[in-house]
């Protein structure tokens, strides 16, 4: 029998999300929130790269985000946001409803980041890097983003069964 990767996020566990500033790289990382529940970081990690992360049309600002669990480079996640062009985040951004103002998102925004988070925390939990011994830290939101990229209908994306 195999011992579990402990490296692997688990539904109970603390992390950390971060802020870069990508104009000035010099300056450290900012401390944005902090928690027990990992898909509450995954809530936060998607809330603040679609309300600050990006502008309207999709392209990045100059705030990046991860999230962290753990000390290892793996134990890390991002957004998978590109330079410019990020038509899923803005669609994305669109549907949550959110700006740097919008502290306080809609039921639906609210459910679209949960949505969000919970399947991310499913292709994090079977990703392969795991197992590789070159971590991609953005492949998986990725390989969400290119899943949802066919989905233009809000509904259909919070009905959509995730395991």
């Amino acid at each position: 029998m195999s011992t579990p990767d402990l490296r692997r996020p688990m539904s109970v566990l603390p992390w950390t999300l971060w802020c870069q500033d990508t104009f000035d790289r010099e300056s450290p990382p900012t401390l944005e929130a902090e928690g027990e529940r990992f898909t509450d970081g995954l809530v936060a990690l998607w809330r603040h790269t679609l309300t600050e992360g990006i502008d309207e049309a999709g392209n990045a600002t100059f705030s990046s985000f991860v999230l962290t669990w753990g000390e290892a480079w793996a134990e890390r996640a991002d957004a998978a946001v590109q330079p410019f062009g990020n038509r899923v985040h803005a669609r994305l951004r669109a549907w949550v409803g959110g700006t740097v103002a919008a502290r306080v998102l809609t039921t639906t925004g609210e459910a679209v980041l949960r949505q969000l988070a919970l399947r991310h925390y499913h292709l994090l939990q079977y990703s392969p890097r795991w197992r590789a011994s070159a971590v991609a830290i953005g492949e998986e939101a990725s390989q969400l983003l290119a899943a949802i990229a066919e989905t233009t209908d809000l509904d259909a994306f919070l009905r959509e069964a995730y395991p």
